[in-house]
């Protein structure tokens, strides 16, 4: 590589002056992602604490694992890293599509349930009778 440059008044001389090449590390070509696996609960109880947490898997594996999430609805809300955190009752649809290929993408639906039972521990009572009470 050169830099042409000229030189005096009216003269037709030149000068090249040359530059190093600048050096680029070698750069594998990127694996583009071909297939997106979502995991993740259908349904959610609005009482429980388990941390739930979405899991996706892009293919083929040397491809950059890197995903958004979208959601629409009011019962849920997601973090970037997938951590479901329950905001109310009722079907969200999630939107997980793949940052690299953006044609790759899965719409799931998620339900946070409202608990119809809630089964307490059992005991007995004695009446003023004597007799025996379930609670």
């Amino acid at each position: 590589m050169g830099l042409l440059t000229t030189i005096g008044k009216g003269k037709r001389t030149a000068r090249v002056i040359s530059l190093p090449t600048p050096e680029f590390p070698p750069q594998e070509p990127e694996e583009i992602p071909l297939e997106l696996t979502v995991s993740y609960p259908q349904k959610i109880n609005i009482r429980e604490t388990t941390q739930w947490q979405i899991l996706t898997g892009i293919l083929p594996e040397a491809a950059r694992q890197e995903v958004a999430f979208f959601v629409t609805g009011n019962s849920i809300d997601v973090s970037d890293e997938g951590f479901i955190n329950v905001t109310g009752q009722g079907t969200s649809s999630l939107t997980v599509v793949s940052l690299r290929n953006p044609v790759l993408k899965k719409i799931v639906d998620i339900e946070v349930e409202k608990e119809s039972v809630r089964l307490a521990g059992t005991a007995f009572r004695l009446t003023a009778e004597g007799g025996i009470r379930l609670t």
